[in-house]
């Protein structure tokens, strides 16, 4: 009988994972990540949009430090990548690790300096590092390219009010209900704002 490689015996252990993930229906993720490693393995570095589909189904499972991880590959097979940049600062992000999520969008932000999530990103990481004055400027840029961007909304109208500025709040909160309109932090918040401008 024919002794196998270690190469063989490690290629066959990763049929033997994508076959029982298929069979019992595992996570859309981690099947891909297993799918993602064969490919690797059979072909090299794989290009950087595998690297990022795979982050994006883990993302959407919930497993932010493990698409993290996959994010990072992708900007350092592609270092020019705004997406990929701001993928991984949005994963951080959810996992409340603000100075890296911030360093992740500056890098996204030097490669396309206009790249709206990056921008919005970019926002709500130094609001949750209480630069609050300094978040505005970011998401009033994102704005400025993309009115209806939810997300850049929701922030503005945060910061503005965590600011004391209620007045230019109100009508930012509105929009943002508009937007969201099953929003519970957008109603929340036009009801503290209206009522901070009541007193």
């Amino acid at each position: 009988m024919k002794e196998t490689s270690p190469r063989e015996r490690a290629r066959a252990l990763i049929e033997e994972a994508v076959a029982l993930l298929e069979g019992v229906g595992g996570p859309d993720g981690t099947l891909r990540a297993v799918r993602l490693a064969r490919r690797a393995f059979d072909a090299g570095r794989p290009p950087t949009d595998d690297w990022l589909a795979v982050g994006a189904a883990l993302e959407d499972e919930g497993r932010y430090e493990v698409a993290c991880e996959f994010y990072e590959e992708a900007a350092t097979v592609d270092p020019g990548s705004a997406i990929a940049w701001t993928n991984l600062g949005e994963s951080r992000r959810k996992l409340s690790r603000y100075p890296e999520a911030l360093r992740a969008y500056d890098a996204a932000l030097a490669q396309l300096p206009d790249y709206v999530w990056a921008l919005a990103g970019r926002g709500e990481a130094l609001r949750m590092l209480g630069r609050t004055e300094a978040s505005l400027e970011p998401y009033q840029r994102a704005l400025a390219m993309a009115p209806d961007h939810a997300f850049a909304v929701l922030g503005l109208a945060a910061a503005l009010s965590e600011i004391g500025r209620h007045a230019e709040a109100l009508p930012v909160w509105e929009r943002a209900l508009q937007l969201r309109p099953s929003s519970g932090f957008a109603s929340d918040g036009l009801a503290q704002c209206q009522q901070a401008l009541a007193r």
